[in-house]
């Protein structure tokens, strides 16, 4: 079996789906040589020290290597613009939610750069990994790609919701958690698209709801002796200002990447998460844990941004809050009774995940290189190569027949010409020969005489 040369790619650095199946194969199939980009150079010697073989993208040695990858694994954009005919690109997606993107936007609602991107994505994807049948449906719709190109295999990330330890992981990014009755996670949706103004509205409360006093917040979470962690968005920016309260922190993600963790390597210690739009939140739900949604600014997002089928509550296993009132009755239900919406999370987990639940790291990985899958994708792009250049070469035979009748023609044309050139040749030489004759007959003396006599003639 050939030695592949693997590269590994996502944002932030290695974190998602990426970071998974790279721990897992770097366990398990230590005959590859596998290698991570960053694009974070503060990064490369925190993640040397951890024994993973990074490069830095942009620089002379990873330009170096990329020419010797075979396959890339990647989770956003990442290395589109650079594939290789030889490359395979398999691309492992960073979650799942309601929200529209792709195809299933507008015209008018797709930025230059999300054009661009789709035009990419369907030139250069060899592979799509989905969590289950209906998102390899939604793939399909969203990036224009056919159903043979994508494997409903689950996605790796998930496997870190069962085998990490969520309280130390948030300890080791200096939140602690030990104290805390009950821990609550508010993971607010990227707003902002490629390009895009704003798809929705962040009020000026921490939890974009109807307008609040803020204190009202503090001291509810403060009574109940509920700590509330705010992750925003890696492409969002911290929106407010929460240094100085005490039951509220912010998981911020330079400190996650320092301490190499990830989002889904610290959920399975959070007892609720609070959500909008967003899919960080889907794995949380097949611990069977409670979430709840805030939809303060729901109709404005439809019309920027829209829902798939056009239904929130579809993609939503939990009650929907727009006030704090709302959210601390809802919230209280959630903890107290886990028969609340606890059908809805069942149902949410059999149509987004089915059974990929777990160990999809090792799904995907045997699949691909256990069962020697990964070499009908060569084989395919071989095949379209091959088939290409019989298309070519028959489009250079059809060129070629082409110019051998423009040449005839142009030989024929050539001796039409020179058929021509002759006839004018003799019709010149005809009209010489006729001038000089007339010449001749108007110097003869019988010519003259005659003149004389005309002219004799026409005075009388």
């Amino acid at each position: 079996m050939k030695k592949y040369n693997i590269l590994f790619a996502s944002h932030p650095d290695y974190s998602g789906n990426a970071k998974a199946i790279y721990e897992y194969m770097k366990e398990n199939y230590k005959e590859y040589n596998l290698y991570y980009l960053i694009n974070d150079e503060s990064n490369y010697e925190l993640l040397k020290s951890a024994g993973v073989d990074c490069y830095i993208n942009g620089s002379d040695e990873f330009k170096k290597l990329f020419d010797k990858i075979d396959i890339v694994f990647f989770t956003h954009d990442e290395l589109l613009e650079m594939k290789k005919p030889n490359q395979i690109y398999i691309y492992l997606g960073h979650g799942n939610s309601g929200k529209r993107f792709g195809h299933l936007l507008s015209e008018n609602q797709l930025a230059v750069q999300d054009k661009r991107f789709l035009e990419l994505m369907k030139e250069n994807i060899d592979c799509a990994i989905s969590t289950y049948d209906l998102w390899s449906i939604i793939y399909h719709c969203t990036f224009d790609i056919d159903f043979d190109r994508i494997l409903p295999l689950g996605t790796p990330r998930t496997d870190y919701i069962h085998i990490s330890d969520g309280k130390s992981n948030l300890k080791k990014c200096g939140i602690d958690t030990e104290s805390y009755d009950k821990v609550l996670m508010y993971l607010p949706t990227f707003r902002n698209g490629l390009g895009r103004e704003n798809d929705g509205a962040f009020s000026d409360n921490i939890l974009n709801l109807e307008k609040y006093n803020e204190e009202e917040l503090e001291n509810y979470l403060e009574d109940n002796n509920y700590l509330l962690i705010i992750k925003y968005h890696p492409y969002e920016i911290n929106k407010k200002n929460i240094t100085n309260m005490k039951n509220i922190v912010v998981l911020d993600d330079s400190v996650m990447t320092k301490n190499l963790v990830t989002l889904t390597e610290v959920i399975n210690g959070i007892d609720l998460i609070v959500a909008d739009y967003s899919s960080a939140f889907s794995d949380f739900v097949i611990l069977d844990r409670p979430v709840c949604f805030l939809d303060n600014d729901i109709e404005l997002y439809k019309k920027n941004r829209g829902i798939t089928f056009d239904n929130i509550k579809f993609w939503s296993p939990g009650p929907f809050i727009k006030g704090l009132n709302e959210f601390v009755d809802e919230v209280k239900k959630l903890l107290n009774n886990k028969d609340y919406y606890k059908e809805e999370r069942k149902n949410y987990v059999d149509m987004n995940f089915g059974k990929n639940i777990e160990n999809c790291s090792k799904n995907v990985a045997d699949y691909l290189f256990k069962d020697n899958n990964i070499q009908k994708f060569f084989d395919k792009k071989k095949k379209t190569a091959d088939s290409k250049l019989i298309e070519l070469y028959g489009e250079n035979l059809n060129l070629k027949d082409k110019l051998d009748r423009t040449i005839k023609n142009c030989d024929r044309l050539e001796k039409e010409n020179e058929m021509l050139d002759l006839e004018l040749r003799k019709l010149k030489d005809d009209v010489y020969n006729k001038k000089n004759e007339l010449d001749n007959i108007y110097s003869s003396r019988a010519w003259k005489f005659s003149e004389k006599i005309r002219h004799i003639i026409r005075k009388k």
